[in-house]
Protein backbone atom coordinates (compact mmCIF):
# COMPACT_ATOMS: atom_id res chain seq x y z
CA UNK A 1 0.00 0.00 0.00
CA UNK A 2 1.45 3.41 -0.98
CA UNK A 3 2.30 6.18 1.49
CA UNK A 4 -0.38 8.30 -0.21
CA UNK A 5 -3.03 5.71 0.58
CA UNK A 6 -1.75 5.37 4.17
CA UNK A 7 -2.04 9.15 4.54
CA UNK A 8 -5.56 9.12 3.13
CA UNK A 9 -6.60 6.34 5.51
CA UNK A 10 -5.14 8.25 8.45
CA UNK A 11 -6.87 11.47 7.43
CA UNK A 12 -10.27 9.81 7.10
CA UNK A 13 -9.95 8.02 10.42
CA UNK A 14 -8.61 11.12 12.16
CA UNK A 15 -11.68 13.12 11.11
CA UNK A 16 -13.94 10.32 12.34
CA UNK A 17 -12.12 10.15 15.69
CA UNK A 18 -12.33 13.90 16.20
CA UNK A 19 -16.08 13.80 15.56
CA UNK A 20 -16.63 10.94 17.98
CA UNK A 21 -14.56 12.49 20.76
CA UNK A 22 -16.12 15.96 20.72
CA UNK A 23 -17.65 17.47 23.86
CA UNK A 24 -20.98 15.85 24.76
CA UNK A 25 -23.64 15.59 27.45
CA UNK A 26 -23.59 12.64 29.81
CA UNK A 27 -27.00 11.73 31.30
CA UNK A 28 -27.46 9.85 34.56
CA UNK A 29 -31.04 8.71 35.16
CA UNK A 30 -32.22 8.87 38.76
CA UNK A 31 -34.69 6.49 40.40
CA UNK A 32 -37.41 9.15 40.25
CA UNK A 33 -37.04 9.19 36.45
CA UNK A 34 -35.92 12.82 36.57
CA UNK A 35 -32.65 12.72 34.63
CA UNK A 36 -29.74 14.95 35.53
CA UNK A 37 -27.73 16.04 32.50
CA UNK A 38 -24.09 16.96 33.00
CA UNK A 39 -22.34 18.84 30.23
CA UNK A 40 -18.71 17.76 30.35
CA UNK A 41 -15.65 17.78 28.15
CA UNK A 42 -15.14 14.23 26.93
CA UNK A 43 -11.75 12.97 28.13
CA UNK A 44 -11.47 10.01 25.77
CA UNK A 45 -9.11 9.86 22.82
CA UNK A 46 -8.42 7.23 20.20
CA UNK A 47 -5.44 5.13 19.26
CA UNK A 48 -5.84 5.77 15.54
CA UNK A 49 -4.25 2.45 14.56
CA UNK A 50 -5.95 0.01 16.93
CA UNK A 51 -9.31 1.77 16.68
CA UNK A 52 -9.79 1.58 20.44
CA UNK A 53 -10.29 4.62 22.71
CA UNK A 54 -8.10 5.36 25.69
CA UNK A 55 -9.80 5.84 29.04
CA UNK A 56 -8.92 8.85 31.20
CA UNK A 57 -6.33 8.23 33.89
CA UNK A 58 -8.52 9.55 36.69
CA UNK A 59 -11.71 7.91 37.90
CA UNK A 60 -12.61 4.26 38.45
CA UNK A 61 -13.24 1.58 35.82
CA UNK A 62 -16.28 -0.69 36.01
CA UNK A 63 -16.83 -3.67 33.74
CA UNK A 64 -20.06 -3.89 31.75
CA UNK A 65 -21.61 -7.35 32.07
CA UNK A 66 -23.88 -9.07 29.55
CA UNK A 67 -22.37 -7.48 26.44
CA UNK A 68 -22.65 -10.76 24.52
CA UNK A 69 -26.44 -10.73 25.11
CA UNK A 70 -26.68 -7.33 23.44
CA UNK A 71 -24.38 -7.99 20.49
CA UNK A 72 -26.83 -6.58 17.94
CA UNK A 73 -26.99 -3.26 19.81
CA UNK A 74 -23.22 -3.17 20.26
CA UNK A 75 -22.55 -3.85 16.58
CA UNK A 76 -24.93 -1.05 15.61
CA UNK A 77 -22.29 1.25 17.12
CA UNK A 78 -19.47 -0.26 15.04
CA UNK A 79 -17.66 1.24 12.07
CA UNK A 80 -14.79 -0.17 10.04
CA UNK A 81 -11.26 0.71 11.15
CA UNK A 82 -9.41 1.56 7.90
CA UNK A 83 -6.08 0.41 9.36
CA UNK A 84 -7.44 -3.13 9.41
CA UNK A 85 -6.93 -3.15 5.64
CA UNK A 86 -3.14 -3.03 6.04
CA UNK A 87 -1.19 -6.17 5.22
CA UNK A 88 1.80 -7.57 7.11
CA UNK A 89 4.45 -5.67 5.16
CA UNK A 90 2.65 -2.32 5.49
CA UNK A 91 2.14 -2.86 9.21
CA UNK A 92 5.88 -3.49 9.67
CA UNK A 93 6.94 -0.64 7.36
CA UNK A 94 4.77 1.90 9.17
CA UNK A 95 5.91 0.85 12.65
CA UNK A 96 2.62 -0.72 13.73
CA UNK A 97 4.06 -4.06 14.86
CA UNK A 98 2.99 -5.24 18.34
CA UNK A 99 -0.26 -3.26 18.03
CA UNK A 100 -3.52 -5.21 18.00
CA UNK A 101 -5.48 -3.72 15.11
CA UNK A 102 -9.20 -4.35 15.44
CA UNK A 103 -11.53 -4.47 12.47
CA UNK A 104 -14.06 -2.23 14.16
CA UNK A 105 -14.04 0.93 16.22
CA UNK A 106 -17.16 1.78 18.21
CA UNK A 107 -19.14 4.90 18.94
CA UNK A 108 -18.89 5.33 22.70
CA UNK A 109 -20.90 8.43 23.52
CA UNK A 110 -23.15 9.72 24.88
CA UNK A 111 -23.21 7.32 27.85
CA UNK A 112 -26.31 6.97 30.02
CA UNK A 113 -26.61 5.03 33.27
CA UNK A 114 -30.17 4.02 34.15
CA UNK A 115 -31.10 2.63 37.55
CA UNK A 116 -33.58 -0.26 37.48
CA UNK A 117 -35.12 -0.61 40.98
CA UNK A 118 -37.86 -2.83 39.51
CA UNK A 119 -35.43 -5.23 37.85
CA UNK A 120 -36.72 -8.74 38.77
CA UNK A 121 -33.20 -10.13 39.14
CA UNK A 122 -31.45 -7.31 40.97
CA UNK A 123 -33.08 -4.10 42.28
CA UNK A 124 -29.61 -2.51 42.32
CA UNK A 125 -29.12 -3.10 38.59
CA UNK A 126 -27.77 -0.24 36.46
CA UNK A 127 -28.35 -0.34 32.71
CA UNK A 128 -25.60 1.04 30.47
CA UNK A 129 -26.79 2.87 27.36
CA UNK A 130 -24.53 4.22 24.61
CA UNK A 131 -26.08 6.52 22.02
CA UNK A 132 -29.48 5.12 22.98
CA UNK A 133 -28.39 1.48 22.67
CA UNK A 134 -28.54 -0.90 25.63
CA UNK A 135 -25.12 -2.61 25.74
CA UNK A 136 -25.25 -4.33 29.14
CA UNK A 137 -25.27 -3.73 32.89
CA UNK A 138 -22.73 -2.51 35.40
CA UNK A 139 -21.27 -5.67 36.97
CA UNK A 140 -23.09 -6.60 40.18
CA UNK A 141 -20.09 -5.99 42.44
CA UNK A 142 -19.91 -2.33 41.39
CA UNK A 143 -23.61 -1.45 41.54
CA UNK A 144 -23.71 -0.33 45.18
CA UNK A 145 -20.86 2.11 44.66
CA UNK A 146 -22.18 3.53 41.38
CA UNK A 147 -25.75 3.80 42.75
CA UNK A 148 -24.38 5.86 45.64
CA UNK A 149 -22.67 8.22 43.21
CA UNK A 150 -25.86 8.57 41.16
CA UNK A 151 -28.10 9.13 44.19
CA UNK A 152 -25.76 11.82 45.54
CA UNK A 153 -25.32 13.49 42.14
CA UNK A 154 -21.55 13.05 42.29
CA UNK A 155 -20.78 11.81 38.78
CA UNK A 156 -18.83 14.36 36.76
CA UNK A 157 -17.88 12.36 33.68
CA UNK A 158 -18.49 8.92 32.17
CA UNK A 159 -16.29 7.44 29.46
CA UNK A 160 -16.98 4.13 27.73
CA UNK A 161 -14.68 1.74 25.88
CA UNK A 162 -16.01 -1.05 23.65
CA UNK A 163 -13.54 -3.47 22.11
CA UNK A 164 -13.22 -6.92 20.60
CA UNK A 165 -14.19 -8.59 17.37
CA UNK A 166 -11.82 -9.59 14.53
CA UNK A 167 -8.23 -8.42 14.90
CA UNK A 168 -4.80 -8.75 13.34
CA UNK A 169 -1.38 -8.27 14.90
CA UNK A 170 2.21 -8.50 13.71
CA UNK A 171 4.38 -9.57 16.61
CA UNK A 172 8.04 -8.59 16.65
CA UNK A 173 10.34 -11.29 18.02
CA UNK A 174 13.87 -10.03 18.73
CA UNK A 175 16.79 -12.47 18.90
CA UNK A 176 18.19 -12.13 22.43
CA UNK A 177 21.65 -13.08 21.20
CA UNK A 178 21.55 -10.61 18.32
CA UNK A 179 19.45 -7.50 18.90
CA UNK A 180 19.79 -6.49 15.26
CA UNK A 181 18.06 -9.67 14.16
CA UNK A 182 14.33 -10.14 14.53
CA UNK A 183 11.45 -12.05 13.04
CA UNK A 184 7.84 -10.99 12.58
CA UNK A 185 4.87 -13.27 13.22
CA UNK A 186 1.41 -12.55 11.85
CA UNK A 187 -1.51 -13.34 14.13
CA UNK A 188 -5.20 -13.07 13.27
CA UNK A 189 -8.26 -13.99 15.30
CA UNK A 190 -11.40 -12.78 17.04
CA UNK A 191 -11.81 -11.50 20.60
CA UNK A 192 -15.07 -11.55 22.52
CA UNK A 193 -16.87 -8.21 22.58
CA UNK A 194 -16.39 -6.43 25.88
CA UNK A 195 -17.10 -3.03 27.38
CA UNK A 196 -16.16 -0.99 30.39
CA UNK A 197 -16.91 2.47 31.68
CA UNK A 198 -14.73 4.86 33.64
CA UNK A 199 -16.55 7.08 36.10
CA UNK A 200 -15.04 10.32 37.35
CA UNK A 201 -16.77 11.47 40.52
CA UNK A 202 -16.64 14.58 42.66
CA UNK A 203 -15.36 14.23 46.20
CA UNK A 204 -18.15 13.71 48.71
Amino acid sequence: MSNGKIGKIFSLFQRKSEAETSASSKTVSQKNNSPTTKSTTNQSSYNDVSGQPYLPKNGKTHRVAGVSHHEKNVMSLASLNPYYELGKEDIIKNGYSDITIYKYSFQTEPVTLEQEPNNPYDPNAIKVMVAGNHIGYIKAGSCAQVNKLINNNLIQNITCRISGGPYKRVQKDVDLDNAAKCDYYFDKGTDDLRAEIRVVAAKE
